[in-house]
């Protein structure tokens, strides 16, 4: 799946809202990395635009996770795998790409819809 900026919703975090992300296989070797900072610029059910100090690596053979709380209830954690990377200044913003899973959406959304709920 290719990152589409015309899903059928996107949620932008002004400001970035923080989690953490970890490698989860590199190279054919399954694991687990150390957790890394990330801050969550967008997300939809398919995907996550973040942004880190760390220069991430753009493959297929490198599987992420992602995880962060938005409501105080549930911890999200998203596999899935970086699928562009942008350089800024001083961190880069990344595109992931959510593996697919109808609960993980649908999880997704809800949690969506709680945050914006609760900010109002």
């Amino acid at each position: 799946m290719k990152y589409n900026r015309e899903e059928s919703f996107r949620f932008n975090f002004n400001p970035p809202f923080p989690g953490y992300f970890t490698i989860t296989k590199m190279k054919g070797l399954e694991g687990m990395s150390k957790m890394g900072k990330m801050e969550i610029l967008d997300l939809s059910p398919g995907g996550v635009k973040f942004q880190s100090l760390l220069e991430l690596p753009v493959n297929q053979d490198t599987a992420f996770s992602l995880s962060f709380t938005l409501n105080e209830e549930n911890e999200l954690i998203l596999p899935g795998s970086i699928i562009w990377k942008q350089k800024k200044l001083n961190h880069y913003h990344y595109g992931f790409d959510i593996a697919e899973d109808a609960e993980k959406k649908d999880m997704i959304i809800q949690e969506l819809k709680k945050f914006r709920k609760s900010r109002l």
